[in-house]
């Protein structure tokens, strides 16, 4: 016996793709900034990532506020058919430019001026630019919650005049500082 099978092909409709992503960093929440990003894609392994965010800090001693913002251009490394796992690995040059001042109180040790310091609140203003790469790992959970981790590093440049460098320059952390920076972040949000 012969026996024709036929099999009809069922037209599956297209899974939904996802160009938009909506994040906060949240790393950045342990030194006082919130900011938050929009990465909008331009084909599979392009996409351009713009972020905004702000600072805020109140101690005994200093006062900060201060903005900051990012571009970023990221090339996804692993080709569309592999793509269709929950993750994905890329590369992505940088931009950032952040404005921070700094008022500090007076610094008085026991009740004596230090000879060293000055007597009352002085404010600082930095205007500072880095550019670097950075390393990441992006995650898709649900279709919908992205999360993304990253590292990597650049050189950041402190715009102002150098009387201002001498006061908070002295690590990596510090608004005035130039030279070599690192770069490590976790955010997390939303596909739409």
């Amino acid at each position: 016996m012969i026996g024709i099978s036929a099999f009809a092909q069922e037209n599956q409709p297209a899974a939904k793709v996802y160009k938009n992503i909506f994040t906060t960093t949240i790393t950045n929440l342990f030194v006082n900034n919130f900011q938050i990003n929009y990465e909008r894609a331009f084909n599979e392994s392009m996409a351009l990532k713009l972020s905004a965010g702000m600072k805020y800090k109140d101690k005994i001693n200093d006062y900060k506020e201060g903005v900051c913002a990012e571009i970023q251009f990221k090339y996804y490394l692993l080709s569309p058919e592999r793509k269709k796992t929950f993750y994905n690995i890329y590369f992505a040059p940088y931009v950032n430019y952040r404005y921070t001042k700094v008022i500090t109180e007076d610094y008085t040790v026991h009740g004596v001026v230090d000879p060293g310091y000055w007597f009352g609140p002085k404010t600082f203003i930095y205007n500072s630019i880095s550019a670097g790469i950075i390393f990441g790992q992006a995650f898709t959970l649900g279709k919908k919650v992205f999360i993304d981790l990253y590292v990597g590093g650049g050189i950041r440049k402190n715009l102002e005049p150098d009387k201002y460098i001498e006061e908070y320059s002295n690590n990596i952390l510090q608004e005035g500082y130039s030279g070599i920076t690192g770069k490590i972040g976790l955010d997390i949000g939303f596909k739409f």
